[in-house]
C-alpha cells in the first residue's frame, strides 16, 4: 500500500454570508416581514435536517430555532 491522500480544506467558492440573524416565524402571508432582501425557504419533513443545513451555510451554530 502506498502513502496515504493528503487531502485539504478547500474556501467555498462564490457568494459567501457575511452576517445572519434570526428575524421572526410566520405563519400565513401577511406576517411575512416587508422589504426587498431575498428570501429562500426550506420545505421538509420533521427531523431531515433542515435547521442543521441552514446553520451550516450560514456558519452559525443555533441560528436555525428548532
Amino acid at each position: 500500500m502506498g502513502p496515504k491522500p493528503q487531502y485539504t480544506r478547500k474556501e467555498p467558492k462564490g457568494p459567501r454570508i457575511i452576517a445572519a440573524k434570526y428575524n421572526t416565524s410566520c405563519v400565513k402571508a401577511d406576517q411575512y416581514p416587508e422589504g426587498d432582501t431575498v428570501e429562500i425557504a426550506f420545505i421538509g419533513r420533521s427531523n431531515v435536517g433542515k435547521s442543521s443545513l441552514i446553520n451550516s451555510l450560514c456558519n452559525y451554530r443555533g441560528l436555525a430555532l428548532v
